[in-house]
């Protein structure tokens, strides 16, 4: 017969092969929770976590950019909201082919979206990254039935700044570039 203890032990030996996939089933849940639904950016909440951890750390010298799509509400007006979505998807492929890494990218809501670099950027280095985008996505989109482009705002990161100081200053920049022609950036 088998002691009480020794059923303790035989219990104990099991359990860390029971929780290891449902610590990562929850691990795999909460990455979800932070991503968005359509894009798989990430989510306004995780970004703006994530933005404010790497304020924390300091960030200076990083650049943050706003991105609006430019008559955007053409293609859903027009063409339907399938077709809306689908654009949304591409833009997000097109924002992760521009930014493949130290940045963090997320879909704000709607056709708005935001990067924020995690290395230091130079200010001609942000220009060239918002130029490049801007152009990849106009190429991208240059055959559908309505043009599409996209504004960009920047700033650049200061000591001390808080995530809605650079939401704040970068949107200002956004509608900077919307009342420029749209299909350029502003600081």
């Amino acid at each position: 017969p088998m002691s009480i203890n020794g059923a303790k032990s035989t219990i104990r030996k099991r359990l860390p092969s029971r929780r290891t996939p449902l610590l990562e089933y929850s691990k795999a849940m909460e990455r979800r929770a932070e991503l968005d639904s359509m894009t798989e950016l990430l989510n306004h909440a995780a970004f703006e976590k994530y933005v404010a951890a790497a304020l924390v750390e300091g960030g200076e010298g990083s650049a943050f950019f706003m991105i609006d799509l430019d008559n955007f509400k053409t293609v859903n007006d027009t063409l339907g909201h399938p077709e809306g979505d689908r654009v949304i998807q591409e833009f997000a492929d097109v924002l992760l082919r521009v930014f493949p890494r130290d940045a963090l990218v997320g879909r704000m809501g709607g056709d708005e979206f935001a990067v924020f670099s995690t290395c230091p950027l130079s200010v001609e280095e942000a220009q060239c990254k918002a130029c490049e985008l801007i152009e990849a996505w106009g190429s991208h989109s240059a055959s559908r039935a309505v043009e599409l482009g996209c504004s960009v705002g920047i700033v650049r990161v200061v000591r001390g700044e808080t995530f809605f100081d650079l939401y704040r200053a970068a949107d200002c920049a956004l509608y900077a570039s919307k009342d420029n022609g749209k299909g350029c950036y502003s600081w």
